[in-house]
């Protein structure tokens, strides 16, 4: 790769970076990860390591997984840093025995050197796999270097409402269609549920639980 990097400051949460320009396209690349757990007043807990019971940071402990996508793509929630943005968001309304409301945003982005046209499905799955819901959006022009924000309503009848004693979850599939490249699939997994090998690279599921 051509040049090093770095920015990834402590915490438990998911972090993604951005090698694109990086990459020598064509050629091997290396990718090399160092990880450092030394004392750091900039990262609480803000007392010596030798101080504490265990250490608040140390090394990485969750899957990693490396996503090669066009350039029209679902963003990441994290890497955008938007408020009530990035990656797909879900809401529910309404919610009870006869019917449920859940609307779906999701944030695509465009880093293509034109103006990109993008639709979003959304799908929705029950426990067995059957679809139960399903909205496909207008085809929607994003500027280049641009993100656009596609908002989508289901509606569920009779859903199968979560309780501790019926932990009832959903599957919500999302796929953003490229038109001009012949529907091709493009994927983004939310962090609602572990990465997982899958042979369609255009599926995303987070599992959602519907409670009345």
């Amino acid at each position: 790769m051509k040049s090093a990097f770095s920015g990834i400051w402590g915490g438990y949460l998911p972090f993604t970076v951005d090698v694109s320009r990086q990459l020598k396209y064509g050629q091997e690349n290396c990718l090399l990860v160092k990880l450092n757990n030394q004392d750091n007043p900039a990262v609480p807990p803000g007392k010596p390591l030798k101080d504490l019971d265990f250490n608040f940071y140390s090394g990485l402990y969750r899957w990693v997984e490396l996503r090669v996508q066009d350039k029209v793509y679902i963003t990441d929630p994290v890497q955008t840093g938007r408020v009530a943005g990035g990656g797909i968001l879900v809401h529910y309304e309404n919610v009870n025995s006869k019917s449920a409301m859940l609307r779906v945003q999701t944030e695509v982005q465009n880093d293509a050197a034109q103006t990109q046209k993008a639709q979003v499905r959304a799908i929705l799955l029950d426990a067995k796999g059957a679809e139960v819901g399903r909205v496909e959006s207008e085809a929607a022009g994003i500027a280049a270097g641009a993100f656009g924000r596609i908002e989508q309503q289901l509606t569920v009848t009779r859903p199968q409402l979560w309780s501790p004693e019926q932990p009832y979850l959903y599957e919500l599939v999302v796929e953003v269609l490229h038109p001009f490249r012949h529907r091709r699939l493009l994927s983004e997994r939310p962090e609602a549920a572990p990465a997982r090998h899958q042979p369609s690279p255009g599926i995303s599921i987070p599992r959602l639980c519907l409670i009345g």
